[in-house]
């Protein structure tokens, strides 16, 4: 049911592109919130980046209020894995907050929205998922692809300035046990 939400929500943009319609906030929130529930994070990607192509007649999202909508997706993630113990849907789930991750950046380099990157950089919350999500995939994966992009991801993610430089105590042991491990690949993969 939540397939065809997202199907029929496609349709609608393609026909409001079709009429010179661009999304606007509104439509964002719809989408992330449609996203959270399909698990589907390129439908919000999606939505977010029309909304930033200098083709539209949009005002772009402030930065924080981007990454605060695309936090709150990586959120909505990590509550679920919090739900499950099924290991098929914790990867499909780790995956998912992975291609977010992954997803927004490449989308903040594209648009070169340097003040929305500086607001992830200092995201902790958003930051930690994609990190714990990457060092899960690393360990679960059976796939040696899907190991070695975990495993650059993870090393890519920790080595953000939040990451070096700061003693977060409010992080949980899962949390510094990811940061441990990307840790140590970060400083293999320079070494080699």
């Amino acid at each position: 049911a939540v397939t065809g939400n997202i199907e029929r929500a496609q349709s609608v943009l393609r026909r409001m592109e079709m009429d010179g319609i661009a999304p606007n906030r509104g439509t964002l929130k719809e989408a992330v919130t449609l996203a959270q529930n399909a698990r589907k994070s390129e439908f919000a990607l999606s939505i977010w980046a029309t909304m930033h192509k200098e083709s539209t007649q949009t005002v772009p999202l402030k930065p924080k209020v981007a990454v605060e909508m695309m936090s709150d997706l990586m959120n909505k993630y990590a509550s679920d894995l919090q739900q499950t113990s099924n290991h098929d849907e914790r990867i499909i789930i780790h995956r998912e907050m992975m291609n977010l991750y992954q997803g927004f950046i490449s989308k903040l380099g594209e648009f070169e929205l340097h003040d929305a990157f500086e607001e992830i950089a200092s995201n902790l919350t958003f930051l930690l998922a994609a990190l714990k999500a990457a060092v899960s995939c690393e360990y679960h994966s059976e796939v040696d692809e899907e190991k070695t992009r975990s495993r650059e991801l993870a090393c890519e993610i920790v080595g953000f300035e939040i990451f070096q430089t700061q003693q977060h105590t409010e992080i949980d042991r899962a949390g510094m046990k990811a940061i441990q491990f990307a840790t140590d690949w970060l400083y293999a993969f320079e070494i080699s």
